[in-house]
């Protein structure tokens, strides 16, 4: 068993990784398009790894897609869209059961590989030369369901809606999947010019995780993306230097039984790569039952439904946010600085901070128990650019001293406070 992810370059644009762990009976393949966050491509590049996953000219419709997976025993395809920084990542999955366990030994991942790589390359086009009309308006339907979801959740919204307020103006604000206004202007053959458009610009990152042997998967991939002509350049730049701004508050008004309150906190530019330091010193703030913010401020104090604090590596900040009653935000938000200052102190016990690492250490150590887990694990330390195992990850927060964390909580300071609360009249 091997848990070191192997790196082999198939172009310059185009690159596959691989792990293999032969705890798992199945395998899961990935391939990421990594691509500019624009405002004016964000919703087209949504739509099209959610329609080139619902089949291929050979099988062109829900009822064959299905029966082709069914006959794979029980494989599947779906896609996914996520960002970042500024980059948005369209991907399409397979994944089925090991060939090793087939009754026939037949070549399932085999089979699964070539499904994906002709949902790539060889969609289902009508006579124009564009996306079915019918695949495009449900596909449409359910990117728009996946917006007026993120709305709906009242949390998520808010943490979004603090992300955009800290980098307005600049595309790591943007959601990957657009706006409900520009998907519902999109067309077919927008979407299709996205398509080429993505086979023409993005970098391609080509993941296999599990139990499997890799080769074979890596030589299909060899061969059907040997001539991709996709860009060299998709690398994230330089996340703004908020440095120095002042403090922005923003209100938002929706009919919400309860107040959402976020504190998007920005991190020194020179310190964001010391990210280790930056997941234990959030941790003992605000990542466990027993940290500064749940004690003090939930359980002490009474000032809120929740509070937890969050590290985004990808967009250079930390957030804190909690549900609170809209009379206690103020109190909350009082609160909530004064365990970050206290953290800046050094107020905090040795019981604190290594229940906090006995934590995130126990987080890695729980990351192979699932196909999907590692896979997501590794694509972050992929997009990262710093490729470690969980057993390093672990040695390096071993590593981290009281004075590192202490140290780390004095290159973050509050950036953006957004306050999500009910209407006026209803208060």
């Amino acid at each position: 068993m091997s848990q070191k992810l192997d790196f082999e370059p198939i172009t310059s644009s185009v690159s596959f990784y691989a792990l293999q762990d032969d705890k798992f009976k199945s395998n899961r393949i990935s391939v990421h398009f990594v691509l500019p966050l624009r405002e004016d491509t964000v919703s087209a590049y949504a739509l099209t790894p959610m329609i080139l996953s619902k089949g291929y000219r050979e099988c062109p419709d829900f009822l064959s897609l299905s029966r082709k997976l069914e006959s794979l025993y029980g494989g599947w395809i779906d896609a996914a869209i996520k960002k970042y920084g500024d980059r948005q990542i369209l991907t399409l999955s397979a994944g089925g059961m090991d060939n090793d366990f087939a009754l026939g030994k037949e070549d399932i991942t085999g089979e699964l590989c070539d499904m994906l790589c002709n949902a790539v390359f060889d969609p289902v086009l009508d006579e124009n030369g564009c996306f079915p009309e019918s695949t495009f308006r449900l596909e449409q339907q359910n990117l728009l369901d996946a917006i007026a979801s993120m709305i709906n959740d009242k949390r998520f919204y808010a943490l979004h809606r603090t992300v955009q307020e800290m980098y307005r103006g600049n595309a790591v604000g943007l959601n990957e999947y657009g706006t409900e206004e520009a998907v519902r202007a999109l067309t077919p053959a927008a979407v299709t010019k996205a398509y080429h458009q993505m086979l023409a610009e993005a970098k391609v990152i080509i993941q296999f995780c599990g139990c499997g042997e890799p080769t074979p998967v890596r030589e299909k991939m060899i061969s059907r993306f040997a001539r991709f002509k996709g860009a060299d350049t998709a690398e994230t730049e330089p996340l703004p230097d908020l440095s120095g701004r002042e403090e922005q508050r923003v209100i938002e008004r929706l009919e919400v039984a309860q107040s959402k309150l976020v504190l998007g906190l920005r991190i020194a530019p020179d310190y964001r790569e010391e990210h280790t330091a930056l997941r234990l010193m959030t941790m003992i703030l605000g990542g466990t039952p027993s940290s500064l913010l749940f004690k003090q401020v939930r359980e002490k104090q009474s000032l809120c439904y929740y509070c937890a604090a969050r590290y985004y590596p990808s967009l250079g900040m930390i957030t804190i946010d909690s549900g609170v009653e809209h009379e206690k935000a103020k109190r909350a938000e009082a609160a909530i600085l004064e365990q970050l200052s206290n953290m800046q102190k050094g107020h905090f016990t040795d019981q604190e901070f290594e229940e906090a690492r006995l934590a995130a250490i126990n987080s890695y150590r729980t990351l192979g128990d699932t196909l999907s887990a590692i896979n997501e694990y590794y694509w972050g330390r992929i997009m990262e650019g710093e490729i470690r195992t969980p057993e390093e990850m672990i040695e390096m927060l071993k590593g981290v001293t009281r004075e590192d964390v202490i140290e780390a909580a004095n290159q973050v300071c509050p950036d953006t406070v957004f306050l999500l609360t009910g209407q006026e009249e209803n208060r």
